[in-house]
């Protein structure tokens, strides 16, 4: 038996069917059919169902009460039978009560026939804090229901019940945004309607709710939605650097792993597997191209932002809203992508104590669109692709902080010959002008640190 209890006060023109799928719930529904006509029609259906004549929450007092029903499940949800939505989209709302240690939560409801702008869909935000909100798709904890069903037949329309949840608890609703359902029919429309007149209701609410228990409805709070995907190439030798890198990151980004391996007989992507929010391969190649790893690594990212970054690399914690931001305003932008700062520090061992600085500008965050192609085997960038495909980007002050250059002289000069290599053998980029600069700074870097080191033999 499930642990997740869902309950339909159900009339003649219930829509309980769209979710209530045998198959595809991970919850036990319970029908409580308000009509007999309603009951005929749909006895058959999955879950338990039931006839009793009455109110959405007066009957689901009863029912939970009379069937002892706190004692078998953890979480609640207490639906309306115009409410449309999916099985999947349940499922998913109760897992999110659970990762979340949530006490009560509602979907956010599409505007069409529901009036309250609290509750509409935020597309900027996973979820928002509030004190006030609809009842109509409404999941709770077996502890949060302990304390508000004695409020559950205080009036038949549940208006003014919001209030007094929240006066009761001082626990915030939390309005889903990621996932929002839709009211099927027009307020105290369809057939046989709660109310003759509305008015009715309203006189509910004003007795319900007293002029003292009532108040402002506000935000409390919100969680940016999170429309990254993290691309991130390694190998063997950089594994070490990996834990502090995806620990930099915002929580729930989606962070693709592919780790680059030397191969003589085959080549590409292979043995793709997902986890949660992370995708892992392995990418094989014959000759070493940046580009080419990474292109591979992008086309498995599934979100509409990618954020490509080393695995030397490292995020601010303080700047990870500023980041998410960032992906949503680019998600709605006409550019194509944004440039940061990418700051290293290397030692410098002829100055002990003192460190070269560098801060170079990049392209590193940039719409996931199929046309948008790395390009360079070393020194690789995307921008390129985009200005050849009439695409514009834009600035940003997101910061990168790159700790690879934190290591022994003999380190760096391997590292700044297998770079100028790199680049002299890259035929097809070599000879413009940015990448002659490119050479002439590896050049100058290897030069550096591989007299240092000669000096230290003598």
């Amino acid at each position: 038996m499930s642990k997740k209890c869902v309950i339909v006060c159900a009339g003649l023109q219930s829509v309980h069917r769209l979710w209530n799928i045998s198959g595809e719930k991970d919850f036990d529904t319970y029908i409580v059919c308000y009509n007999y006509e309603a009951y005929d029609n749909f006895k058959n259906d999955a879950g338990q169902v039931l006839f009793k004549v009455g109110s959405k929450y007066t009957l689901s007092q009863k029912l939970i009460e009379d069937r002892q029903l706190a004692l078998e499940y953890d979480y609640f949800c207490f639906i309306d039978d115009d409410c449309v939505t999916t099985a999947k989209d349940i499922n998913r709302l109760f897992k999110e009560m659970e990762r979340n240690k949530f006490e009560v939560i509602h979907p956010s409801i599409e505007p069409k026939y529901n009036l309250n702008t609290i509750i509409h869909p935020n597309y900027e935000t996973e979820y928002r804090f509030t004190n006030w909100s609809e009842i109509s798709c409404l999941f709770m904890s077996k502890s949060y229901l302990a304390q508000v069903i004695e409020l559950f037949n205080i009036n038949t329309s549940g208006w003014g019940l919001p209030e007094l949840f929240f006066n009761k608890t001082q626990i915030p609703f939390v309005i889903y945004d990621s996932i929002s359902v839709q009211d099927g029919r027009p307020l105290n429309e369809g057939f046989e309607p709660l109310y003759p007149n509305l008015a009715v209701a309203y006189q509910e609410l004003s007795d319900t709710l007293p002029q003292e228990l009532r108040y402002e409805h506000k935000i409390l709070g919100f969680k940016l939605k999170n429309l990254i995907s993290f691309c991130i190439i390694f190998n063997k030798e950089k594994a070490c650097y990996m834990p502090d890198c995806i620990n930099s990151l915002p929580p729930d980004s989606e962070v693709v792993l592919v780790e680059t391996i030397k191969d003589d007989e085959k080549s590409g992507l292979d043995e793709i597997t997902k986890n949660g929010n992370n995708i892992y391969a392995k990418y094989y190649y014959k000759e070493w191209s940046y580009c080419a790893a990474r292109n591979a690594c992008k086309s498995l990212a599934t979100r509409p932002i990618i954020f490509s970054i080393d695995s030397d690399e490292r995020l601010a914690q303080h700047q990870h809203t500023a980041i998410l931001k960032a992906a949503l305003d680019l998600n709605r932008s006409e550019f194509a992508g944004l440039k940061n700062r990418n700051i290293s520090m290397a030692p410098l061992p002829t100055m002990p104590g003192n460190y070269a600085a560098t801060i170079s500008e990049q392209v590193r965050i940039f719409r996931n669109i199929p046309q948008l192609t790395w390009q360079g085997i070393i020194h690789e960038n995307i921008e390129k692709s985009m200005l050849d495909n009439g695409w514009l980007y834009a600035d940003s002050n997101i910061l990168i902080h790159h700790v690879g250059y934190e290591v022994d002289p003999q380190t760096l000069r391997d590292k700044h010959l297998d770079r100028l290599k790199g680049l002299i053998n890259d035929e097809k980029n070599r000879n413009e002008p940015s990448y002659m600069q490119y050479i002439i700074t590896e050049a100058e870097r290897f030069t550096y640190y591989n007299n240092y080191l000669e000096r230290q033999k003598l």
